[in-house]
């Protein structure tokens, strides 16, 4: 499926609505209870990761450290993964900076970190870790 087909199209608007939402949603709601609200436990479309990542970018741009939009695109990305009938964990982590404790989220797939690098998340411990429910492990 291509973004600009009209699958691709239904996948970025419903996207769209979503990425809209999570920035009032992350201040308002408690984590665990935003993560299994994001969670998705039916299949929806088809579609497969690439296309959930191609579709995150083009509503949030590239992913920078300093983009501070983590949160927000991890759970956009983890619920709709999600949705394509995939097994999405989302992960946070902390770890120590010269200005204080700086945190991190990403989507792990298959046990490998999803549109980002390993050793972009490896020097951030993992303090919550989500399954596909929205279960915390």
């Amino acid at each position: 499926m291509r973004l600009r087909s009209p699958a691709g199209a239904w996948l970025v608007a419903r996207m769209l609505g979503w990425r809209l939402a999570l920035p009032l949603l992350k201040r308002a709601v408690p984590l665990q209870r935003l993560v299994r609200l994001a969670a998705s436990r039916r299949r929806r479309h088809r579609v497969g990761p690439r296309q959930v990542v191609a579709a995150s970018h083009r509503l949030y741009g590239e992913r920078t450290e300093q983009s501070g939009d983590c949160l927000e695109r991890s759970l956009l990305t983890y619920r709709f993964l999600g949705e394509a009938g995939l097994e999405p964990q989302l992960v946070c982590g902390l770890r120590r900076a010269e200005t204080g404790m700086v945190g991190h989220a990403w989507v792990v797939v298959g046990g490998a970190p999803l549109d980002e690098p390993p050793e972009a998340v490896a020097d951030y411990p993992a303090l919550l870790v989500f399954d596909a429910t929205g279960t915390r492990l």
